[in-house]
């Protein structure tokens, strides 16, 4: 949306920080607003890039700490967020909404890749938590393999969960008759519905730790259709050899 809110008036966006930040944002190229990089959040985690960069122009200006400086810039950030999406809506939808909703199901997190230097801790996060320097060394190379079964994995994990939703809206008034079972599988597909929804504002989808939450309930609604998916299929083999 950033690249259309150039012709904002100033005077229209509500708070100082935010008019403040809103023309800081507005200093860098359109091309750094692409839909691949706002889903990805590397605005906010590159160093190069307006969100990280206004990060630290915040602690110079404030000559604070980062991780209080952090917290705070994120409230500007909010606040000026939803001002730009209540006035652009339909981009809003188009731009962000529909994407992220999209790459929900498709693979979009990002392989893994192996680190063959060594990891030094930051020197802010040394003096804020009063830890001496710490060094990590992966000179392990796994990755490749693991991005491969990650990309298998997610495939049949949504494929089955199609399936399985399927299977129980054909089935469905045979499932309202076991109230228990009914009222379980209908929690479930709440929650699914409302994490999924939840994940498209947010945009997750850059790492698998925003959506382990999300794999409990699904994998158990999958695992009670698959059964009784199987009962019916063996139901109905053991009926039609009997008739044969």
């Amino acid at each position: 949306i950033l690249p259309d809110a150039r012709d904002l008036h100033l005077q229209t966006i509500k708070g100082k920080k935010e008019r403040e930040l809103h023309q800081f944002l507005m200093q860098f190229p359109d091309s750094v607003y692409s839909i691949e990089s706002m889903l990805g959040t590397s605005p906010m985690w590159d160093k190069s890039l307006p969100l990280k960069q206004y990060l630290f122009y915040r602690i110079q200006q404030q000559n604070s700490s980062y991780p209080l400086c952090f917290a705070k810039v994120g409230v500007t950030f909010e606040s000026y967020a939803k001002q730009i999406a209540l006035r652009y809506p339909f981009q809003y939808v188009k731009r962000y909404i529909v994407p992220s909703f999209c790459s929900v199901f498709l693979y979009q997190y990002q392989d893994i890749t192996d680190w063959n230097n060594p990891f030094q801790s930051e020197k802010f996060t040394e003096d804020y938590f009063e830890i001496t320097p710490v060094t990590h060394e992966h000179p392990a190379t796994i990755f490749p393999f693991v991005n491969s079964l990650r990309h298998v994995f997610h495939s049949v994990y949504w494929i089955a969960g199609v399936l399985c939703t399927l299977f129980f809206a054909f089935n469905i008034k045979k499932y309202s008759k076991e109230r228990e079972k009914f009222f379980l599988l209908l929690t479930l597909i709440g929650f699914i519905v409302i994490y999924i929804g939840g994940s498209v504002v947010a945009s997750p989808n850059t790492t698998w730790r925003y959506s382990m939450p999300f794999y409990a309930p699904s994998l158990a609604f999958m695992l009670v259709i698959l059964r009784d998916a199987l009962q019916y299929i063996t139901k109905s083999l053991t009926t039609s050899t009997k008739t044969i």
